[in-house]
């Protein structure tokens, strides 16, 4: 609700239930419930390899069908947004935005989602600067410490 603060009187009243706010960008990802259940789920139960080999032929006609439309809008006048959305979304899911993306978005399954689609195997570390590098010894000992105390108050507490 929103209140006048000078007579108390309610001038508004909000419902949120269904509003959605987030990056722009989100919006230039593909459609994750192109499968009905999402990848979340897909790990979950079965594999990413299933998931992939389900998603992708989808995902393909999805945006075949996407271009289609936007083809058909330009030829009756309509806006020519460049790069078109179909453009935009085969990009996040090429570079793996996507996935960054859902894994944003869906916080409870980042786990999954790193391990099985953003983990490089290590070769992402050499990408970075010599002083980031030169931290992450150190930061790993830290949080271990910090796990560690964290594991022994638990243990404490629940004994």
């Amino acid at each position: 609700m929103l209140v006048d603060p000078d007579t108390l009187r309610i001038t508004a009243v909000l419902d949120f239930e269904f509003t959605n706010t987030m990056p722009a960008q989100f919006a230039y990802d593909p459609p994750w419930w192109l499968l009905l259940l999402g990848p979340d789920m897909w790990l979950e139960r079965y594999s990413m390899k299933e998931f992939l080999a389900r998603y992708v032929p989808n995902l393909e006609q999805f945006l075949r069908a996407l271009e289609r439309m936007e083809a058909k809008s330009a030829l009756m006048g309509g806006q020519a947004e460049e790069p078109r959305l179909s453009s935009r979304m085969r990009d996040s899911w090429k570079t793996g935005r996507f996935w960054f993306n859902y894994a944003a978005r869906k916080s409870l399954d980042v786990d999954a989602v790193y391990w099985n689609m953003l983990h490089e195997d290590g070769t992402s570390v050499e990408l970075l600067d010599e002083e980031t590098r030169a931290e992450i010894e150190p930061f790993t000992r830290m949080k271990m410490m910090q796990l560690k105390a964290y594991r022994e108050q638990c243990a404490a507490r629940l004994s």
